[in-house]
């Protein structure tokens, strides 16, 4: 039986099964491959091991997973920050109020400055911005609904009624907005606005600085006080074939 809090998509003609959660190790080889699939993606800019995965997952910060037949098929890490808002008027558009947020995002300096040198800073208290900071599926995921299927699910689950979300996203409540880290790529940016991600126009120069295919990151943002696409309008999957 699944745990609250994980959505399941079968494919009845190849009983391949799709499973969306909070990412909770259920073996070393879990977190062997968990560790694998991020250093698949992200390498160049940090290499991760298990021990200073452990330290991420231990902050309090939320990580999920999509799970292929039970296996890790891709990794979304979070970061929760608390940033002050001014006082937005109704002439300001959703987009005006999640390109503030990536303005200040941008002021805080790169991907090292934001993540404590990779290890995650303790989870705060009243965060109001969960930070997308990067998605990552195995290579033989890619294409597949993994990735988007998380992405739809914890959308999802921050519109949930408080009553009805699971206690492991109980730190969800004060959450405004949910920006990402996303690499300065057509192909990345397309796929973040096809799931329907507010383009922000924020650059910030070198935040990735020893990621090779781009050092820059694209703010895109996927909620943000008034804007109505974040709230059940969810790409369709498609079923493997």
């Amino acid at each position: 039986m699944e745990s609250p809090g994980i959505a399941v998509f079968q494919n009845d003609r190849t009983a391949d099964s799709f499973s969306y959660g909070v990412f909770e190790p259920r073996s070393l080889a879990d977190m062997e491959r968990a560790v694998e699939i991020v250093n698949s993606g992200w390498k160049d800019l940090f290499s991760l091991d298990r021990k200073i995965f452990e330290k991420r997952l231990e902050s309090g910060h939320l990580f999920f997973a999509a799970r292929h037949n039970g296996k890790p098929a891709c990794i979304l890490e979070t970061l929760a920050l608390k940033i002050g808002e001014p006082e937005f008027s109704e002439k300001d558009s959703p987009n005006d109020r999640a390109k503030y947020i990536g303005s200040q995002i941008r002021s805080m300096g790169n991907y090292f400055d934001i993540t404590n040198g990779g290890n995650w800073f303790p989870y705060q208290e009243g965060s109001n911005v969960v930070l997308f900071v990067d998605i990552t599926s195995h290579p033989d995921e890619l294409g597949g609904p993994a990735a988007s299927g998380l992405v739809n699910h914890v959308k999802s689950r921050a519109w949930q009624k408080l009553e009805e979300r699971p206690r492991e996203l109980e730190h969800l409540n004060s959450v405004k907005y949910m920006p990402t880290y996303t690499p300065d790529i057509f192909e990345v940016i397309r796929w973040h606005k096809g799931l329907f991600a507010l383009d922000t126009d924020i650059i910030i120069p070198k935040a990735r600085p020893t990621y090779t295919p781009s050092k820059n990151v694209h703010m895109m943002c996927y909620m943000a006080p008034g804007y109505t696409a974040s709230v059940g309008q969810v790409k369709r999957q498609k079923k493997p074939n």
